[in-house]
């Protein structure tokens, strides 16, 4: 049996240790399964451009929903540089999971406020000097509020994503002439 894994982390369990527990093929099939779809968000963004219509539509597994973005003044293309959305993506990233982080603490959160900031040069160049700040207003000690928002910063997946290599890949081309 093939099961895909991160094989950066160890398994949760080995085969022989559910073997073990007296957990037979099947049962070991789905404890696999449930565990992987516990794990796996698959995740997509669809862009659709043309004269006055920009239209976004983002889904995560089954949930599809979409954001106003509105075109730029000539009508074409987003009025929102690659560059914001891009720096939007990762704001966006840790505020969503200083909330997510707080539950588990039992921590309740107000407010967060994160402003990313960096510079982007030539066409094609990576941007450079990025940088994040942070304020979280949540009724908890002042150290449980500073241990929550560092240990965020080592979770949040846009960061972690960007911090090392991606492969990034053009994996299908169309052209539609008119």
């Amino acid at each position: 049996m093939f099961v895909a894994r991160d094989v950066s982390k160890p398994p949760i369990a080995s085969r022989q240790e559910i073997a073990s527990c007296g957990v037979d093929m099947a049962e070991e099939r789905r404890l696999l399964d449930d565990h992987v779809r516990i794990i796996i968000m698959k995740i997509s963004a669809r862009v659709e451009n043309s004269k006055d219509n920009h239209q976004v539509t983002l889904q995560t597994n089954d949930n599809v929903h979409s954001i106003i973005i509105p075109p730029k003044p000539t009508g074409y293309d987003s009025s929102a540089n690659r560059g914001e959305l891009l720096f939007l993506a990762l704001a966006s990233c840790y505020c969503n999971d200083i909330y997510r982080e707080a539950v588990k603490r039992n921590i309740k959160v107000e407010r967060v406020e994160v402003e990313v900031n960096g510079d982007f040069g030539a066409e094609g160049e990576p941007a450079k000097n990025v940088t994040y700040h942070a304020k979280v207003h949540a009724q908890a000690r002042a150290e449980e509020i500073l241990e929550l928002m560092k240990y965020t910063d080592t979770v949040v997946e846009v960061q972690n994503t960007l911090r090392i290599e991606t492969p990034v890949v053009l994996s299908e081309i169309e052209v539609m002439t008119i």
